[in-house]
C-alpha cells in the first residue's frame, strides 16, 4: 500500500471558495487579463480613432460657432472661446448716454465666469451677426466692448464711440456680450489638439455622428475619472485605472461589461481555478495549531515525499470546488500513522484537558 502521493488537485468548501476569491482577486491572471483588455481598448479609443476624432472635429470648426448641448453655451473656434446662448441669455446692459455702467455686466453665464469681449472679438461678431446663432438678436444691436482700458460701443451706425457722450449721439442700449478663453494645447491651433480642451471642459459639442460621439463621450468618461490625462497627449494612469476597477467600475468591451463583480462571479462559476500554493499553504500547516494548539507544521511536510499531509488525502470529488495547484504537494494516507499497540489517556480536568499517549513503549 503506497502511503504518500503527490497531488495538484486539492477539494475546498464552497465558502473557502468564495472566501478565497474575495481575498485574493488581484492574484488571479483572470485579473490582470480584465485590467489588460480595459487598457487595450482605450488606447484604441485614444489612438486607433484618433483620425476619426480629429476629422469630426476639423469639420465641426469651420463653422463659427458650435453649439455646446451640454452647457447650453456657443464655441467660437477662430477666438478659442465660449459664448453664452445668444438666443436665450439674458446679457446686462446700460445706456451710452452715461458713463458704462460695471453694475450692469453679467459675465457668468453656466459654469464660467467671462470677461466683456475686446474690439477683436467685437469685429468677429459684427461680421458674422446676419447669421445664426446672431442673427436672431444681434443683427442690429448696440454691443459693447474693451479697447485697452477704455469701454466702447458700436452699431451699424457707429463705431469706436465712448460712454457718456451725452447729446452728442443718439442713446442706445448697449449690451455687453461676455467671453470664456479656453486653454490652448497647441500653438500650431491644430484641430486633434484642440479637443484637448474640450475634454478639459467637458464640452460635447453638437453635430457628431452617432459613432463619432461615442467614442468621444467614452473618453470624457475615462477623463473625469483620472484615468487618463492630458500631458502634450492623452495618456493613460493605470494606477487609477486598477484602483477604479477594484472599486466598482464597470467597462465595455465590444458586448462584455468588464468589472469586478462580473469577476469574480466568472471564477466562481468555474468551480476550479488555478492557484499558486503558497497563498493559502497556511490552512494546512496551521490546521492542528487551530484544531488542538499543537505546534504548526514545518513547509517540508507539503515537499517531502517521506511525510506529506493527512488533509490532503481525501479522494477528489470532481463537482466539489477545487483548486489546481501550478506545482504539486504531497499527501500522505493517515492509516499508515495509526499506531494499534498504542494508548491514549486522557485527564479531563476542571480547568485543563491533558491527553498523554504511549506507542510501541512501556512508558508514557
Amino acid at each position: 500500500m503506497s502511503f504518500t502521493k503527490p497531488v495538484d488537485v486539492v477539494n475546498i468548501s464552497e465558502e473557502e471558495y468564495k472566501e478565497f476569491i474575495e481575498n485574493n482577486i488581484t492574484s488571479f491572471k483572470e485579473f490582470s487579463k480584465y485590467l489588460s483588455n480595459i487598457e487595450k481598448d482605450i488606447k484604441f479609443q485614444l489612438f486607433n480613432n484618433n483620425d476619426k476624432l480629429k476629422e469630426a472635429f476639423d469639420k465641426l470648426l469651420q463653422n463659427n460657432f458650435v453649439y455646446i448641448k451640454n452647457k447650453d453655451i456657443y464655441y467660437c473656434d477662430e477666438l478659442n472661446g465660449l459664448f453664452p446662448n445668444f438666443e436665450t441669455f439674458e446679457f446686462g446692459k446700460c445706456t451710452t448716454y452715461y458713463s458704462f455702467d460695471k453694475s450692469t455686466l453679467k459675465l457668468k453665464f453656466g459654469d464660467y465666469e467671462g470677461r466683456l469681449i475686446n474690439k477683436t472679438e467685437k469685429n468677429y461678431i459684427y461680421k458674422y451677426r446676419e447669421e445664426k446663432p446672431l442673427k436672431k438678436r444681434f443683427s442690429s444691436k448696440t454691443i459693447s466692448y474693451l479697447e485697452g482700458n477704455y469701454y466702447r460701443w458700436d452699431n451699424t451706425r457707429y463705431s469706436g464711440r465712448s460712454f457718456n457722450m451725452g447729446n452728442s449721439y443718439p442713446s442706445y442700449d448697449s449690451y455687453h456680450i461676455p467671453i470664456y478663453i479656453l486653454k490652448d494645447y497647441t500653438n500650431d491651433q491644430k484641430n486633434d489638439k484642440k479637443v484637448f480642451s474640450f475634454i478639459q471642459e467637458n464640452l460635447i459639442p453638437d453635430g457628431l455622428d452617432s459613432e463619432v460621439e461615442e467614442i468621444y463621450l467614452k473618453i470624457l468618461e475615462l477623463y473625469k475619472k483620472k484615468i487618463i490625462f492630458i500631458e502634450n497627449d492623452l495618456k493613460i494612469d493605470f494606477e487609477i485605472l486598477r484602483s477604479s476597477f477594484l472599486n466598482g467600475m464597470k467597462y465595455k468591451v465590444k458586448n462584455e461589461v468588464l468589472s469586478l463583480n462580473n469577476l469574480k462571479n466568472n471564477l466562481l462559476n468555474k468551480n476550479d481555478i488555478k492557484v499558486n500554493f503558497n497563498s493559502f499553504k497556511s490552512k494546512y500547516l496551521n490546521c492542528e495549531k487551530i484544531r488542538a494548539d499543537i505546534e504548526a507544521y514545518d513547509e517540508k511536510i507539503l515537499q517531502d515525499p517521506n511525510r506529506g499531509h493527512w488533509d490532503l488525502w481525501d479522494d477528489f470529488d470532481e463537482n466539489k470546488p477545487k483548486f489546481k495547484l501550478e506545482k504539486e504537494i504531497m499527501a500522505r494516507n493517515p492509516i499508515a500513522d495509526i499506531k494499534e499497540d498504542g494508548i491514549i489517556g486522557i485527564d479531563f480536568g476542571t480547568k485543563s484537558t491533558v491527553v498523554v499517549f504511549m506507542e510501541g513503549r512501556e512508558y508514557i
